[in-house]
């Protein structure tokens, strides 16, 4: 076989680097491709704006941010909801254990109310949870170590919920006065210390649908007994789909005008109701960013929450809270 010259081996050479080159360029393509269609770039429009709290549609014009604009992420992740327990009202778990628990027993006046000496414990059908306050005079003490009464409070939630995966939320863990106000204070000052208990991804809690509240709650007085606990209970294992890019303030001020966004609470300091249907304008001065799961869905969507004041079709003035998510959806503009 003869041998091949220098230029056809250089030439031959130069050929397979060109093989490979095209071979190594496919795969990357096809890696690229492969990750746009499993990371999402925009979610599909949240059932969850359907709604607001009072169970009407608003509809929004002339809503401005006038606040500080916090730095923002650049992407927020969206996820899935895995082993979802929304709230059964039927579900009796919790209220058994609480009436054994602390003896408790039915008023006869009041079908949702069981009583003690020491404690209560109500039934709210209107929004699903319970609530376990104690009767006795309420101590004026400090706390002495913040640290005692939050193993109390987790060792309560463990009693009541075993085997559950509620977190903690030390970052959402408030202090607050030993009076009936209960005003927020400083921890060297408080008497009462008030305790989360749920989800949570990259350190923003998680609420379900539009509620305002967490799973659990639990207040430690100074004597670190239980004060309060009111459950709202939801079970989830987040499972992360991706990240998506955040939407500017502008971008999500745009999508409130647009319709795209509900409110989920509101305070009128006059007589009459205030209407929610029809937002004229409204100067927001507060921003921060949460995150919110659907019983319809099972989708874990990040939303920003906006208050401040608002104006409606009838010129009354009243604070509130308006949600919208924080990144694109489906029928949104590019």
């Amino acid at each position: 076989m003869p041998e091949l010259q220098e230029p056809q081996l250089e030439k031959k050479k130069t050929y397979k680097w060109f093989q490979l080159l095209l071979v190594f360029s496919a795969l990357v393509l096809g890696i690229g491709y492969t990750l746009r269609l499993l990371t999402p770039t925009k979610i599909e429009v949240q059932p969850t704006l359907n709604r607001n709290y009072q169970g009407s549609t608003t509809r929004f014009e002339k809503v401005t941010f006038v606040g500080t604009t916090p730095d923002l992420p650049k992407e927020l992740v969206v996820a899935t909801a895995e082993n979802f327990v929304p709230l059964n009202f039927e579900d009796r778990t919790i209220k058994d254990k609480l009436i054994a628990q602390y003896k408790l027993q039915r008023n006869p006046n009041v079908p949702e109310l069981w009583v003690s000496p020491d404690y209560a414990l109500q039934e709210i059908p209107s929004t699903g949870s319970y609530e376990l306050s104690t009767q006795v005079a309420l101590p004026v003490d400090k706390i002495a170590d913040s640290l005692t009464a939050l193993e109390t409070a987790q060792k309560f939630v463990a009693a009541v919920l075993p085997g559950n995966n509620l977190q903690l939320l030390d970052k959402k863990v408030v202090y607050r006065d030993a009076d009936a106000h209960g005003d927020i204070t400083e921890p060297t000052q408080a008497g009462l210390i008030d305790v989360p208990f749920g989800f949570e991804i990259d350190s923003y809690p998680i609420y379900l649908e539009k509620s305002l509240e967490y799973p659990v709650r639990v207040m430690i007085n100074a004597d670190n007994q239980i004060q309060k606990a009111t459950f709202h209970p939801f079970f989830l294992t987040p499972k992360i789909d991706g990240k998506i890019k955040t939407l500017t303030v502008a971008e999500a001020l745009a999508n409130i005008n647009a319709n795209k966004a509900t409110i989920i609470s509101s305070y009128y300091e006059g007589f009459e109701s205030e209407s929610l249907e029809q937002i004229t304008s409204a100067a927001l001065n507060t921003i921060t960013i949460e995150y919110r799961v659907s019983s319809d869905t099972k989708r874990i969507v990040p939303y920003y929450r906006f208050s401040g004041q608002l104006i409606n079709a009838q010129g009354q003035q009243f604070y509130g809270e308006i949600i919208t998510p924080a990144v694109q959806t489906e029928d949104a503009q590019s």
